[in-house]
């Protein structure tokens, strides 16, 4: 077999080798060796053509620094028909062959990276016979270098133009250096062969050096471009400095501000105060007022007689009067009559209707007068002055019908030459007093009365709703104060209900002039169905309370695209309010919030005294029973983590403050369970809750509110009624095993303990016991007792003794059960007591005409029948099962769905209400927000503060300024810069703003930031400062200096 041998050699940089070998590949070293056909996969034994003539191959590329392809010569060799070629780069490796056909390549693109490169050619024909050949190596240079970084190590020069520098790692090899100062155009760059120097000589001008280098290797291939952090030259000494820009009215021409916004004071710059507040200082004097009055001395607004009005002893808020809105069934109240005006009314006289017909003053002696009502004002019957007679066309007066009669009446307990006292009366059945028997029921015209006895009735306004049945009058009932009655027929037998028609009498009877009203009646309203005890007790809730109300005079807006944002009010101690809830942080609850007197000016503590903070010091357990319908946990917000678990109590119901829990007097109870919080209290303690007693306990039997259990040794302590041979008690002690109970009771009685809300608190100092009703010490006895600590458990509605199944249940309602492990006094009691009793309440509209006649009146659901209280003073304050917060109120309007009030102008108006008259709400001030600019102005130096470097940045604040207040930093009062810690791959960097507030950072954050200023915004120079001064609204912001300090 014979086999070929070419050799050649040529010099291309480095070198360059040519083989051909028989059957396999070899450079400069290799000897010849033959491979046997057979191993060639293809091909057949026994063939052996000619093999094709090749001069040479040869690269004709002499420095393919960058190519990425190389052009071939073959020395005029072709490939014979039938013949494959097969071209390897750095590779011997013919199983990796790729065989083609046709002419042989003139340009071959390289794969392989940088380095020696040797290309081999392998032929073979078609029977297996294979040649080889091999083509010069090269050397293939297409990278260029790369330099890592360089930085100038003297990074304080002065009197020096020589920066030292220092470099990163470079990678490959390179000839020649560029290097520019303060210019980063290459195609300016003039490269000096060499290695790069270890200092650099820059101009003598002051101000900020940054270098720019690039590296080149032989091939000419040139590197990225490197910077040098930017350095600051100066040609004269460093200095430390402290430079502080002072705000006052002296220095106020060296700032750029919005004299509308801020204004420069004596030693302040700050928010401008804008006449958005209202007291009795200023404001409060322009308002209109009904039932309500100013107190010049303590400076607030509490009730009283005005506009015609005593709010002490009336409601004289119009809101409350029954062609307002949340009226039940509007649609079947086709009567109603407010009996509102003055002075005496002669006979004859229209009585105005709201609903129905007007009615006829009739038969008067003089002496029917309007007076002061229950709502608003009334009408005083005088025995034998006269009778109303009144028309409801929209009554049914079929013998099937039902119809509603409501009415506020004030009996002056008198029956005169008469037996019977009628309130109400058809033609011949009519509603009223009998003398016999003392009966307050139904008459129907048979010397009879089905009703109950008129004991106690006497010289008070009561709320009476009676439904008549034009059927049967047994099926007639009453209720007084939303509460229903059990009727007796306590005089005679009753006839069939006749003379119904829609015209009836108040204040005497329809028949004749017999049996006249001596009293006062007001606000009379009928419905021509049924309303439910539901429906009855919300119309009595809604007009129980005394109060008056105030008209705000109606403000303007800032600037009219100014929305209207915000409200608060402060008053002197909480109304309407839950206790506040704990201050819990994200793992632990603390303790509970305490209110503070610069929210509340006369609030008071441990020690009795106003200014004390601490109401809410030593509270180991809170439970407002706000849950929801259907919930089973109820929370504890004491911060002590005694939330207990309800066993058939409903919650969810409407309580004194919020929601309440129910109690079915038979199996319901709340189980507060066994932490020692609770049950480890031996000595001091007190316990409140507001209880609503639907039915009392059986003689000789308990109904339990509150109850630390019996453990078989020690009853903790008891809060409880005890009907003592039918008369009921309030009782609060402890049972100590072996020296019995220990305790206060109170007797009282059905009508102060059924159907109506108490504020209850029973306190224990170590020795004396105290019980309190609403905020009244009503009995206190000193009986010291041992520890009154227990292992039993915690239980609301019913008691727990061990060894048996829980009892004395309770039928009624709890609200705001609280205990603390301390005796609170007597002054703390009675501000517990008016949370619940007193409220302030505020409704709000924004309008387009300057009387604010077009606005429409809004509380927080966006109607005029729902209102603003502290009830919302919570972190949730548009949503329910929010944390009571221990702030004064401030409502936010956007914190509620749907409301916003953009008009120009804006009104507001207030409601003070009370559930005792001996106990006025008050209210100090109310500020609306934009009261203060919301819109975060800004305070601009014109004068900067030339620096090297910066150190510290601090604020010195005026008296307030709760927003805070957000800076920029600038180098020409043009391009403004804050810290963005998203920039930087999220490390944070000084960028370009907005310029807005919301693109500005706090003192802390841009003191943290304040000595990369100047590497991040590329030089030093005169720094200024842009302040935002920040406010809801409400918030006041006062600036006073701003320090700076650095070298120079």
């Amino acid at each position: 077999m014979r086999f070929y041998k070419f050799f050649k050699t040529l010099s291309v940089r480095t070198h360059l080798i040519l083989s051909l070998v028989s059957f396999t590949s070899c450079d400069l070293t290799s000897r010849a060796n033959f491979i046997q056909p057979e191993f060639l996969p293809g091909f057949n034994q026994g063939v052996n053509p000619n093999v094709p003539s090749v001069a040479a191959l040869t690269i004709l590329d002499a420095s393919p620094t960058k190519n990425v392809s190389l052009n071939l010569s073959w020395g005029g060799a072709v490939l014979k028909t039938g013949e494959q070629y097969c071209l390897l780069e750095n590779s011997v490796d013919t199983s990796i062959c790729i065989w083609r056909t046709g002419s042989l390549p003139t340009v071959y693109p390289v794969s392989a990276g940088d380095g020696p490169f040797v290309l081999r050619a392998y032929f073979r024909n078609t029977i297996g016979l294979s040649t080889v050949m091999a083509a010069n190596a090269i050397e293939i240079d297409r990278t260029a270098p790369t330099l890592a970084s360089a930085t100038v190590t003297n990074t304080n020069p002065t009197t020096t133009t020589l920066f030292q520098l220092s470099y990163g790692a470079v990678s490959g090899i390179y000839e020649r250096y560029c290097i520019l100062e303060n210019d980063s155009v290459f195609s300016h760059c003039n490269f000096i062969t060499g290695s790069l120097p270890s200092s650099y000589s820059v101009t003598s001008i002051d101000g900020a050096k940054a270098l720019y280098l690039w590296i080149k290797d032989a091939a000419g291939n040139v590197s990225l471009r490197v910077d040098t952090p930017s350095v600051t030259y100066s040609s004269a000494p460093i200095t430390p400095f402290t430079e502080i820009w002072n705000f006052a009215f002296a220095t106020a021409s060296d700032f750029i501000f919005d004299a509308s916004k801020i204004e420069f004071n004596a030693s302040i710059a700050k928010l401008i105060s804008h006449s958005y507040v209202d007291n009795d200082a200023n404001i409060f004097g322009s308002s209109a007022f009904v039932g309500v009055v100013r107190d010049s001395t303590a400076g607030v607004l509490k009730l009283g007689s005005n506009g015609g009005c005593d709010g002490r002893v009336s409601l004289c808020d119009s809101t409350a009067e029954l062609d307002g809105p949340n009226v039940p069934r509007p649609g079947n109240l086709v009567g109603y009559w407010k009996f509102n005006g003055t002075g005496a009314i002669s006979d004859g006289s229209a009585i105005t209707a709201t609903i129905g017909s007007n009615g006829v003053a009739a038969n008067t002696s003089g002496t029917l007068t309007y007076a002061s009502g229950r709502v608003g004002s009334g009408i005083s019957f005088a025995a034998d002055s006269g009778r109303v007679v009144l028309s409801a066309p929209g009554i049914d007066t079929s013998p099937n019908a039902v119809d509603t009669f409501s009415a506020w009446m004030n009996w002056d307990g008198t029956y005169g030459g008469s037996t019977f006292r009628m309130l109400f009366g058809f033609e011949r059945y009519d509603l009223g007093m009998a003398q016999a028997n003392t009966c307050f029921g139904f008459n129907t015209a048979g010397g009879d009365c089905r009703g109950i006895d008129a004991t106690g009735l006497a010289n008070r306004w009561i709320h009476v709703v009676a439904i008549f049945n034009h059927n049967d009058s047994t099926l007639n009932r009453i209720f007084l104060n939303g509460t229903e009655q059990v009727l007796t027929q306590r005089l005679g037998s009753p006839s069939y209900p006749s003379g119904i028609t829609s015209s009836f009498i108040i204040g005497g009877w329809s028949h004749d002039y017999n049996y006249p009203f001596s009293g006062k009646i007001d606000d009379v309203a009928v419905w021509n169905v049924a309303l439910t005890p539901a429906e009855i007790k919300a119309l009595y809730e809604r007009q129980s309370s005394f109060g008056g109300r105030f008209t705000s005079r109606v403000m303007s807006g800032l600037s009219p695209s100014d929305p209207w944002t915000a409200l608060s009010w402060n008053t002197p101690i909480p109304f309407g309010k839950n206790l506040p809830d704990a201050n819990c942080s994200t793992a632990t609850c603390l303790h509970a919030h305490s209110e503070r007197s610069v929210d509340y000016a006369d609030l008071v503590g441990r020690t009795g005294t106003v200014g004390d903070d601490d109401l809410m010091s030593g509270i180991v357990g809170l439970w407002h029973l706000d849950e929801a319908n259907g919930t089973l946990s109820v929370k504890d917000d004491s911060g002590n983590a005694n939330g207990g678990t309800s066993y058939g109590a409903l919650l969810g119901v409407a309580g004194k403050l919020g929601n309440s829990a129910v109690f079915n007097g038979n199996t319901a109870y709340i189980d507060a369970g066994t932490d020692s919080s609770l049950t480890g209290i031996a000595g001091r303690i007190t316990v409140q809750a507001w209880v609503n007693v639907r039915s009392l306990p059986a003689p000789n039997t308990v109904a339990t509110l509150f109850e630390r259990g019996y453990d078989g040794y020690n009853e903790g302590t008891f809060l409880r009624i005890y009907s003592s041979g039918g008369t009921p008690q309030i009782h609060f002690g402890s049972y100590l095993g072996g020296s019995g109970d220990h305790a206060v009771y109170y007797n009282s009685d059905a009508d102060t303990l059924v159907g109506k809300w108490l504020h209850v608190v029973g306190t224990y100092d170590g020795t004396r016991w105290n019980l309190y009703l609403n905020g009244v010490l009503t009995y206190s006895n000193v009986d010291p007792v041992g520890a009154l600590a227990t292992s039993a458990k915690t239980t609301f509605g019913a008691a727990y003794i061990q060894g048996r199944a829980m009892s004395q249940f309770l039928d009624g309602s709890l609200d705001e059960v609280a205990v603390w492990n301390r005796s609170l006094n007597a002054a703390e009691v009675q501000q517990l007591y008016r949370r619940g009793v007193n409220r302030v309440k505020f409704q709000v509209r924004s309008c387009t005409l300057s009387d604010c006649s077009d606005g429409v009146w809004k509380g927080k659901n966006g109607n005029s029948g729902s209102y603003f209280t502290e009830r919302e003073n919570t972190n949730t304050p548009g949503a329910a099962g929010g944390s009571t917060l221990p702030g004064a109120a401030y409502e936010v309007f956007s914190d509620f769905s749907g409301l916003s009030f953009t008009a120009p102008y804006f009104q507001y108006r207030m409601v003070l209400e009370t559930d005792d008259s001996s106990n006025s709400p008050a209210l100090s001030n109310v500020t609306l927000a934009p009261h203060f600019d919301s819109s975060a102005p800004s305070v601009v130096s014109k004068n900067g503060i030339p620096f090297y470097s910066l150190s510290n940045f601090a604020e010195t604040l005026g008296t307030s300024c709760a927003g805070g207040i957000g800076y920029q930093l600038s180098l020409d009062k043009t391009t403004w810069y804050w810290w963005d810690l998203t920039a930087n791959s999220g490390s944070g960097k000084w960028v370009i703003s907005d310029g807005s507030v919301g693109k500005s950072n706090s003192i802390a954050v841009s003191n943290a930031h304040f000595a990369a200023f100047k590497s991040d915004v590329g030089s030093a120079g005169s720094l200024f400062v842009k302040a935002f001064l920040k406010s809801n609204g409400i918030q006041a912001c006062e600036l006073d200096s701003l320090s700076v300090t650095g070298i120079r």
